[in-house]
Order: C-alpha cells, then structure tokens, then sequence
C-alpha cells in the first residue's frame, strides 16, 4: 500500500521555542554562586574554612562483575494533535483509531477503526475494521473494509473489497471492488470492473451505465444508455432509452424489460431464461405519470398553503392584492429574487462562518417554493373570481387556495405550453412572496399608546 510523507504533519510546538529562549536567558544571567567573594579588610586574615573529608561509604564485596545500576529510559514526548485547517493537506497514518478528519488535500493510511471524511481532495489506502463515510471533489479509494461504504464525489474511484453494503453517488464512478452486500449508485457514468462481484442486490442508475462484473443477486439497470458485458445470476432488469449486451454477457434467468426499453441486438450474449416486456398497471400510469404529478403538486400546495394561511392570514391577504394589483412589478422582483438567491448562497458558502447560514438557505429553498407556489395558486384565483378586489373571509380564501391549486395542475397539463405558463406565474409568485416579505420585515412594530 502506499505510504505517503508525513513531513506535512509536522510542526514546531510554541512551546519548546518558549523553553528553549528561557534556556539561553537563564545561562546568559550569573547565578549567586558566580559572583565575587565580600572583600577581607586590610590586615586582617581570615582562615580558610577547613571541611572536614566525608567518610567514604562501606563497600560490600559482590562476586562476580559489578552491574552499573540501569538507567531509566524517558518516554519521548508525545505532540497535540494538529487541528487541520480548510486548505491544509492532511496525511494521517492510522494505528487502529476512529478517524476524523477534513481538509483541502486528506490522505489516509494504516488501519483505522472507522473513518469520516470530507475533502477536496481525498485518498484512501488503508485496511478499516467497520464503516467508511466520505464526501470530496475527487474521491480514490483502495481498502478493506469491514462492514459499509458510503462515499459521495465528482469523480470517485474505488476499488479493494467492502464487507456489507455500498452507496455511492457521483458525477463520474469507477467500480473495482469485492461487495458482500448489496450496491446502490447513482452517477452521470457508472463503469463497473470485470473483477468486480456484488454478492447481493444491485441497484445503478446514471445516463450512461456500463457493467462488466458479476452480480450474484437481483441487478435492476435504469438509464439513457445501460451496456450490459458482465453475469447476472439471478436475472436482469433493465429501465433504458438504448440497451446493448456484451458478447461476454451471461445472464440466468430472465431478461425484463421496460416497456419503453428497445429489444437489444443479437450479439453473442446468453440468456437462460425468456426476454419480456414488464408493462406497467394502471394505477401505475396515473401515479408516476403527469396526471399523477399535478395532482401531487396541487395536494402539497393545498396543505403548506392552510398551514401558511394558518399562521399568517394578514401576510397571505397582503401577497393576493399584490399579486392582482402589482404583477408585472412581481415579475420582475422574482426574476431578481433567482438571480440572487444562488449568488448569495454562494458567496456566504466560501466563508467558514457563512457555511451553516448557507446549507440553512439550501434546505428552506424547498420550503420557499412551495409557499411561493400556494401564493400563485391564492394571487390566480383572486384574479380570476375577485375582481372588484373586495375583502375576503378565512373560508373564501381557502376555498381561492383550492381552486388556484387545482387550476394551475390543468395548465400544466396543456401539452407544449403548460410547463411555460405555470413557470411564469411561479416567478410571479415568488417575487410576490419576496416583496411583501421583505415590506414586512421593514416595517416598523406599533408602539402602543400610554
């Protein structure tokens, strides 16, 4: 295994220059018993003191040789643990400890009891005796490990042999390993070695897959397009716009495909089993299908917007007239709300202070959304059925939010022009949302009268 420098590591302690100065300064200083003797007065003798010999210790004769008392050895001093800082490289060679560690550049070595990590850059090539969870820019893996992995990356490499189970996720994934358990990844390109074996169940999923190892248990493949050149002991599924088998693929058992899934070419492959087509139910159909999609929209929207409606009745009568009134000032606010949501988020990020303030602004992006959606679905209905602009109970505004839910999963439902439309009201939506927002936080609270 490769054993990198550890010269990065090492550092000059504080503390021993401190030492070593008050060193130099205490043997630069006289001590009293240096200084000069109190002068005798003139004709006068002083008599030397005279100090009587010490008696010289009794000596018991020993036979044999005389062993010199051993000295004790003193133990090296051991340094503090450096905290590695953002942008510093990290080599670390594990002696059977929990790793913990983070920086720009990590390399791990040794054997490691357990390891967490996150980098820009990360190496791993080492023997760990339970779990790897790790995240970088650029992931290289080489290890035993005892029990899972998870790993996460632009472009990850892995390759030695995991005991349990594997997740991945990444722009570009190399697969070289030896799996007890089951494998699920997901990538932009999935390639999987030849020497790779997956003792359970594999699940991949990217744009492009290609798999050449040897799959023990179920495998299921979904993608634009899956190249199939490995063995699948226990039959193949495949969910793919282009499929093409291997003349080294063996497969035993069937071969089921999608029913948008083409037939593959005859290229040498073999199949034990039948090759079909898995049509799905109906219900299926209507769930995962447009129809199922606008009417879970239109369900989630109704939902955020009775609690929104809940908590704040004068905020979300205020966003409605805006709407009606102001649209094509909330459009353009809301153009401006997504331009600057993403440059702020970014900006804060390469602060390490900003970087909780960031990840909080990513997971309430959701949240802002569909609040910003249930504000579209209440400004439409308003527009459509309150013309005169009148004011509006609790029940009728529910009954907008209804309504305006519904409608905009109709018009999404237009072919060609549904998607452009419903995206339009969303910016409108949302730069509503941030105008009457951003008022409010401004506004001063009532002082009450004395």
């Amino acid at each position: 295994m490769r054993k990198p420098s550890l010269a990065a590591n090492r550092h000059v302690r504080p503390t021993g220059l401190a030492v070593a100065a008050i060193l130099l300064l205490f043997l630069a200083i006289p001590s009293s018993a240096q200084q000069p003797p109190t002068p005798t007065p003139p004709g006068q003798i002083t008599p030397a003191p005279v100090t009587p010999a010490p008696e010289p210790p009794a000596v018991t004769p020993t036979p044999g040789p005389v062993t010199p008392p051993a000295a004790t050895p003193t133990p090296p001093a051991t340094p503090e643990a450096a905290t590695p800082e953002a942008g510093s490289v990290v080599e670390h060679a594990a002696t059977g400890e929990a790793v913990r560690l983070g920086g720009s550049t990590v390399v791990i070595t040794g054997n490691a009891s357990s390891i967490w990590t996150g980098a820009t850059n990360l190496t791993i090539d080492a023997t760990v005796d339970n779990e790897v969870l790790a995240g970088a820019a650029v992931v290289d893996i080489d290890a035993e490990i005892g029990t899972n992995l998870r790993v996460g990356g632009s472009q990850v490499d892995l390759s030695g042999r995991v005991g349990r189970d594997v997740w991945a996720g990444a722009a570009e994934l190399t697969i070289d390993l030896v799996i007890g358990g089951d494998l699920w990844a997901g990538a932009a390109r999935i390639t999987v070695a030849p020497t790779t074996t997956i003792e359970g169940s594999t699940y991949l999923g990217g744009a492009n897959v290609q798999f050449d190892g040897e799959a023990r248990g179920p495998i299921a493949l979904g993608g634009e397009t899956v190249v199939f050149n490995g063995r699948a002991d226990a039959g193949l599924k495949v969910d793919a716009d282009n499929l093409i088998l291997g003349p080294n693929a063996v497969i035993t058992g069937d071969l089921v495909l999608s029913d948008d899934t083409p037939r593959p070419a005859e290229s040498g492959a073999t199949i034990t089993g039948q090759t079909t087509v898995e049509q799905p139910e109906w219900w299926q159909r209507i769930l995962f299908g447009p129809f199922g999609f606008a009417a879970f929209t239109a369900g989630l929207t109704i939902v955020v917007g009775l609690f929104f409606l809940l908590i704040g009745r004068g905020t979300v009568e205020e966003m409605a007239n805006a709407f009606r009134r102001r649209p094509v000032t909330g459009f353009l606010a809301g153009i401006l709300a997504l331009i600057l949501i993403p440059i702020v988020t970014v900006l804060v990020a390469v602060t390490v202070v900003g970087i909780p303030l960031a990840l909080a602004i990513v997971l309430l992006l959701p949240l802002f959304f569909v609040l910003s959606y249930a504000v579209t679905a209440i400004g439409l209905a308003d527009f459509i059925l309150n013309r005169s602009g009148g004011r509006r109970g609790v029940l009728v505004t529910l009954l907008f939010l209804i309504i305006g839910a519904i409608a905009l999963g109709l018009i999404a439902l237009i072919p060609l022009a549904g998607g452009p439309i419903v995206g339009i009201l969303l910016v409108l939506g949302v730069g509503t949302f941030v105008r009457v927002l951003l008022r409010r936080l401004r506004r001063p609270e009532p002082v009450p009268a004395l």
